[in-house]
């Protein structure tokens, strides 16, 4: 994401997280996670936004902070291999 801020570009990327499970005596459960992915998902939501409100601080931004895609999608496995 950083990257397509930097320069304007389209890249995409794929990441992958197993749910291993927390333990119930960490700050990440109490507040709120259950399992790693859960924790990964909410770290690339704030990447995101850090990024866009560097960009809108940016004198010549290669592209408009609006535009910058800072979506993404979660898919879940279900059941065994």
């Amino acid at each position: 994401m950083q990257l397509n801020a930097d320069d304007g570009g389209k890249r995409k990327f794929i990441m992958v997280q197993l749910p291993e499970e927390i333990n119930k005596n960490t700050d990440a459960y109490k507040n709120g996670f259950t399992n790693i992915a859960d924790i990964g998902k909410e770290r690339i939501r704030r990447a995101g936004e850090k990024i866009k409100a560097e960009l809108k601080k940016r004198e010549d931004p290669p592209k408009n902070p609006e535009d910058l895609d800072i979506g993404f999608k979660v898919f879940k496995l279900i059941g065994h291999i």
